[in-house]
């Protein structure tokens, strides 16, 4: 027991402990009624967006991000969708958190575990550490979006709607904010709401429970462009004529 808890209390699977118990916390509080399934959403976003972007940034070329030479753009494009290559927004970005952090702390644990007294008589815990922790960040990522597919039909919400079909309706910002990177908005349809992933240019300072328009579907990102509406249609509590 002292061997279980001092591998979980150290480097490198303390930091996926501490999740893991912020995590368990927010959940507990969810289910008594003092949070809102929401309420995490920013600081899940913000997580799986460093820990996609770092990995990515850590294994491509250094020479990707010059402009100036053929394919720079691509690669950076490519970057700024890497997240959703993952398909982690398919259900609530609280949920993929989660599942992230289990993963990561199973594997970061188990390896300190089963094999940091070794590790640790041939480097520095820091050094193999390191490496552990971007190894696994790596692998949970992967198997978050694997284990999101059995139960991604359990948000969706409704089916009825093609990605063109949806394509004009009006959603309610989901995110505490919306830019390049960042974005989820909930739209109701005839068979309930229906979670969907949008980009935004950071001038428009789209936030959470504003309204906006789907005006396209990038396929490669496979999220929705959106505009705001507020300023263009009157508001819902307003009486009606």
């Amino acid at each position: 027991m002292t061997e279980f808890l001092l591998a979980a209390l150290t480097f490198p699977a303390v930091v996926f402990t501490t999740l893991l118990g912020i995590v368990l916390g927010y959940w507990s509080l969810v289910t008594v009624g003092l949070f809102g399934p929401e309420a995490l959403e920013g600081v899940a976003d913000g997580v799986l967006e460093g820990a996609a972007e770092g990995t990515a940034a850590l294994t491509a070329p250094r020479d990707d991000d010059d402009e100036s030479k053929p394919g720079a753009l691509a690669v950076r494009d490519q970057k700024r969708g890497f997240l959703a290559k993952y398909d982690l927004r398919r259900v609530p970005i609280t949920v993929s958190f989660s599942l992230f952090t289990l993963f990561g702390w199973a594997l970061t644990h188990g390896t300190s575990l089963m094999a940091g007294s070794i590790l640790d008589g041939l480097v520095a815990r820091g050094i193999w550490g390191s490496g552990v922790m971007l190894l696994a960040i790596l692998f949970s990522l992967r198997l978050t979006s694997w284990a999101i597919i059995p139960i991604a039909p359990f948000f969706s919400g409704s089916q009825s709607l093609t990605n063109d079909e949806m394509i004009g309706q009006i959603a309610r910002v989901q995110t505490i904010r919306v830019t390049r990177k960042v974005g989820q908005a909930t739209l109701n349809t005839s068979g309930g709401s229906l979670n969907v992933t949008i980009r935004a240019d950071e001038s428009l300072a789209l936030t959470k429970n504003d309204r906006v328009m789907l005006v396209s579907y990038d396929p490669e990102l496979r999220a929705f462009e959106v505009t705001r509406i507020d300023d263009m249609l009157p508001s819902e509590a307003a009486p009606r004529p």
